[in-house]
C-alpha cells in the first residue's frame, strides 16, 4: 500500500487552486487487501484512510465534495476485480454488505462536518 502525502496533496490542491479550478473527488474507495482479515480492524484501517485523504481534501478551499465509489460493499466492484487473497470479501464503502454504518462512514462525516 502506498503511502498518503498530506503535505504533497495540499500542494498540489494549492496549484489547482492557483488555476482557478475547484475539485469534486469521485469514486474513492480504499482497497482493503493488504489489511487483516479481522473486520474490527480492518474496517479501522479503511476508516483511517478515508479520515487522512477527506480530512485533507475537503478542508481545502477548492474542494466541492467528494464521492465514493458507491455505498455499500454488498456491490463493491473490487471483489470482482481485485479480490483479497484470503477469499475475504473486501470492506471498501461506508456501509457494510448488511446495510450497516461502518467507520467509515463516520471518518467521511467528520471530514465534512469539519470543513
Amino acid at each position: 500500500m502506498s503511502a498518503f502525502d498530506p503535505a504533497g496533496f495540499r500542494s498540489f490542491l494549492n496549484e489547482v487552486e492557483a488555476l482557478g479550478l475547484r475539485v469534486i473527488f469521485t469514486e474513492m474507495d480504499v482497497t482493503d487487501t493488504a489489511f487483516p482479515l479481522d473486520y474490527t480492524t480492518r474496517d479501522a484501517d479503511v476508516a483511517a484512510w478515508y479520515s487522512r485523504y477527506a480530512g485533507v481534501a475537503l478542508a481545502h478551499p477548492s474542494a466541492l465534495g467528494l464521492l465514493t465509489w458507491g455505498l455499500s460493499d454488498k456491490y463493491t466492484w473490487l471483489n470482482a476485480y481485485a479480490p483479497r487473497a484470503d477469499g475475504s470479501p473486501e470492506r471498501p464503502l461506508p456501509i457494510d454488505a448488511q446495510m450497516a454504518l461502518k467507520p467509515a462512514y463516520w471518518a467521511l462525516q467528520t471530514a465534512y462536518v469539519d470543513r
